[in-house]
């Protein structure tokens, strides 16, 4: 089993290990994901207003979730597949 330096395991889409979390605000809305720099696969998109008090996809439970899917070896992620 190989991680990149953040803890994830590589994109099972393109087999990159270019796999980052991204947290950011925009104005008065959070987002969070997790994506591959090599293939664009973006995955575990969570939308928030930043006002309300709602749990967070923190990164210690992204990098959780992510392997963990990571692991039932995905050919689909929403409307993105591959082989």
């Amino acid at each position: 089993m190989n991680l990149n330096s953040e803890g994830f395991l590589p994109c099972p889409r393109c087999k990159s290990e270019d796999v980052e979390w991204t947290s950011a605000r925009d104005l008065n809305v959070h987002n969070q994901w997790v994506h591959c720099d090599n293939c664009e696969l973006m995955t575990f998109h969570v939308e928030t207003m930043a006002f309300d008090d709602l749990p967070n996809l923190d990164y210690e439970t992204s990098v959780m979730k992510y392997n963990a899917w990571v692991k039932t070896n995905p050919k689909q992620y929403c409307e993105e597949t591959w082989e």
